[in-house]
């Protein structure tokens, strides 16, 4: 006789539990962007975006990817620890795109993204701030000469968020 599953051990019930989590989560950190900039304006946003930036947690991502902090490649950056990272805190409909646009840049274009409209009716300005500063601090410690651009955002209506990681100078020999 077959052992029956209970229903919270289901692989469906476990994707509507983090799709429902990651969205309070970001409610709340939403809902903080907002109250931050409503009593302290840009300087406070620039605290949150430079705390968050300038983080050293973010070297252990790097290294449980098997990556060396500040010797990572862009690549290795991009898929083993950017994108892991994407599936952890939002939950995914769509891959991102991502697309090698040259040698030392590539474009990651997240198309869909299950917090979006929660983002939207708390603080557009929770992705510029709180995603972007995370992304900018994980490409920091994988390797100090990546640099990310790209101000577009499903937030504001476009039709993606649009991160641009380039290798400002070759790895040394």
């Amino acid at each position: 006789m077959a052992e029956e599953k209970h229903p919270s051990q289901s692989s469906e019930l476990a994707a509507q539990q983090l799709n429902l989590a990651q969205r309070l989560l970001w409610r709340i950190i939403a809902r903080m962007v907002r109250v931050i900039d409503d009593k302290y304006g840009e300087e406070g946003l620039r605290v949150i975006y430079e705390g968050l930036r300038d983080w050293d947690y973010w070297k252990v991502p790097i290294r449980k990817a098997g990556l060396v902090p500040g010797e990572a490649s862009l690549e290795d950056t991009i898929h083993k620890v950017l994108e892991p990272g994407d599936k952890l805190l939002f939950s995914m409909q769509e891959h991102p795109l991502i697309k090698k646009l040259s040698e030392d840049k590539w474009l990651y274009k997240v198309r869909h993204c299950n917090v979006a409209d929660v983002i939207t009716r708390e603080s557009w300005k929770t992705c510029p701030v709180v995603s972007r500063g995370i992304e900018e601090g994980v490409a920091k410690a994988a390797n100090p000469n990546i640099k990310l651009t790209g101000d577009k955002y499903l937030v504001t209506g476009e039709d993606g968020c649009y991160s641009y990681y380039e290798m400002t100078e070759s790895p040394r020999p």
